[in-house]
């Protein structure tokens, strides 16, 4: 239930809504209404019914009033009934002229449905619960389809400067709270698709005179919305930032790109420093092994002067070929006491052999290490 403010045009809303049924979203409705009336403020809200072909009858609010265009350097003023049916917002709006077209103007005006309902694209793709789609939205997308295909059948055009709410008011004033006959609704109770307007059935106290804004002052106002959104945006970004200042965001995204600009030219001066101290070491390299070739050009490796073409220069690669001659000398010597054995015939023929297939074997792995070991260092202290 709802509490019923001060604010005159809340109470307005109020008196009328109470008659109607919108279920869940019954506050949403009045909330959306009282920011709509807000903004356009020639609009007034009453009550009227849609009438199924079943014969149930729903209270509905309409809010009547009129969008401005500029047609061909001339200012004109719609009047139009936009009604909430009772799915709203789920369910578009119904938006209806305040007056019947001709036969064949209503025939060359692909807006308008049996000579007053309205029917353009944002209300065809209409999607509810979505912040895209408001009847701010909508009356601003009116506008701009009422411009492409103006229904002036019956509006004449005012002078720039004149009111042009004036226009609407008169036609306002006139306006009566109407039925709709519609299909008879699902389970859900939602109107369907209203099919005509009937006799009047009630009477809406007039409203003051409108005060109808432009086109272009609804321009504005959207630019101005836009960018005081984009303001908000930077004021939220410029707070997450170091130094950040709600009060000039784009100072602080600048001192932000400052900082972020200033440790990659650190990181990049190191890296530079890296990659110059790499170079220097290649180039080291490159002419210790010319002098290397220099030297040694036409000469044969041999077993004789391995040592010479590899230099050993730290402690751990002495050690590591000091264990492989070790290990080579302790297995010719346990092949040579095998050998003693044997002659002695403390060993039979089969055990001799058997043990010096494998005394072979590992020593010829020991071989193949100590070659891959100078083989390696070969590679690393003479690339």
């Amino acid at each position: 239930m709802f509490q019923q403010q001060t604010d005159p045009i809340y109470s307005q809303i109020y008196t009328n809504i109470v008659s109607c049924n919108y279920g869940s979203y019954q506050n949403n409705v009045l909330q959306q209404i009282y920011l709509f009336m807000k903004q356009y403020t020639n609009f007034k809200v009453s009550l009227t019914s849609m009438k199924y072909d079943n014969g149930v009858q729903v209270n509905c609010i309409c809010l009547t009033g009129a969008v401005g265009i500029n047609y061909q350097s001339k200012q004109y003023s719609i009047p139009l009934n936009i009604v909430l049916p009772v799915g709203y917002p789920s369910t578009a709006p119904k938006v209806y002229l305040a007056y019947k077209l001709s036969a064949e103007s209503a025939e060359g005006n692909p807006l308008i449905k049996g000579g007053s309902e309205v029917m353009n694209n944002y209300l065809h793709k209409w999607v509810g619960n979505n912040a895209t789609y408001t009847l701010g939205g909508l009356c601003y997308n009116l506008s701009k389809s009422f411009e492409l295909y103006p229904p002036l059948d019956n509006v004449k055009p005012k002078g720039i400067m004149d009111t042009i709410g004036s226009a609407a008011s008169s036609v306002v004033n006139s306006v009566k709270s109407t039925v709709h006959n519609v299909t008879a609704p699902p389970a859900s109770k939602a109107p369907l698709e209203t099919t005509h307007s009937v006799e009047t059935t009630s009477t809406v106290k007039s409203p003051p005179p409108p005060v109808q804004k432009t086109p272009e002052m609804l321009e504005k106002e959207e630019l101005v919305a836009q960018a005081t959104q984009k303001l908000l945006s930077y004021k939220e970004l410029s707070s997450a930032l170091p130094g950040g200042n709600n009060t000039d965001p784009v100072s602080a995204i600048i001192a932000n790109a400052k900082i972020e600009l200033g440790e990659n030219s650190t990181k990049l001066q190191k890296q530079t420093l890296m990659l110059e101290n790499e170079i220097q070491e290649v180039k080291t390299h490159n002419a210790e092994i010319k002098e290397f070739i220099s030297k040694n050009a036409g000469k044969e490796v041999t077993k004789d002067n391995i040592d010479d073409f590899v230099d050993v220069k730290e402690e751990d690669h002495k050690s590591i070929l000091d264990e492989v001659k070790i290990k080579e000398g302790a297995l010719e010597d346990t092949l040579a006491q095998c050998k003693k054995l044997y002659r002695k015939k403390t060993i039979d023929l089969s055990t001799y052999l058997e043990t010096v297939r494998e005394l072979s074997e590992e020593q010829f792995l020991n071989l193949a290490m100590r070659e891959k070991i100078l083989a390696l260092m070969t590679t690393i202290h003479r690339p």
